[in-house]
């Protein structure tokens, strides 16, 4: 694991060196093929999401990183499609007092395979532009743990240990805008989005994930 963790951050600077001569050589953009040619590429970020609801008291904000890929298919000149595969961690963090063992400062770890829909609008045209995109998500559980910590001892347990259960499906919406800064060879983006869930994240409770995405991505031009 951490051979694995060394490589992805020790790519990271060869990667922003291969994107930054790739802009410096870059040609003109032509007859705008960015708006006619269907894309692809990785989108990574930060979710920063709690739980809300009549059965959600002191929830705190748990920040956790999202990653996947992104399809992005012209609908017309300033309209596009978005649909997106995500790992996205979310849930929240709580404090609670306990008259034997203290405050204890817990965390709901919850994660899911994101699939957002998005519609979108390019505001303008040219190398940088702006974009508005909303549009559904359909969540698919994959994480449910429990964590608690408390003077200076932490323990962790499955949601099904706590009889909590997570809904295998979850439904909601998202909407946010971004940075489109284009080349012949693609898009790299900068993004932020509001989601919210419409459905409980757990059986018999009134409870939902929402919060706020940033992010970043990088996509090329598929063939003809």
């Amino acid at each position: 694991m951490r051979s694995l963790l060394a490589a992805i951050v020790g790519s990271v600077p060869l990667a922003c060196a291969v994107a930054a001569q790739g802009f410096a050589q870059d040609k003109p953009l032509g007859k705008d093929p960015g708006s006619k040619v269907v894309q692809i590429g990785p989108v990574i970020g930060m979710n920063f999401f709690t739980l809300a609801g009549s059965d959600a008291s002191g929830m705190k904000t748990r920040s956790a990183l999202y990653a996947g890929t992104a399809l992005t298919v012209p609908l017309g000149v300033n309209t596009f499609l978005q649909p997106e595969l995500l790992y996205s961690a979310e849930g929240a963090k709580v404090s609670v007092t306990d008259s034997t063992f203290g405050t204890i400062d817990g965390t709901y770890e919850l994660a899911y395979l994101a699939v957002p829909v998005l519609f979108g609008v390019r505001l303008a045209r040219g190398r940088v532009e702006p974009r508005l995109f909303a549009g559904p998500v359909l969540n698919v559980n994959l994480v449910c743990d429990l964590e608690a910590s408390a003077q200076g001892q932490s323990s962790s347990m499955s949601c099904a240990d706590a009889s909590l259960t997570a809904k295998t499906l979850t439904f909601g919406a998202t909407a946010g805008g971004d940075l489109a800064f284009r080349s012949s060879w693609g898009t790299f983006t900068l993004s932020a989005r509001y989601a919210a869930d419409l459905t409980h994240a757990f059986d018999d409770s009134n409870v939902r994930n929402r919060g706020v995405s940033v992010g970043a991505g990088l996509s090329i031009l598929l063939p003809r």
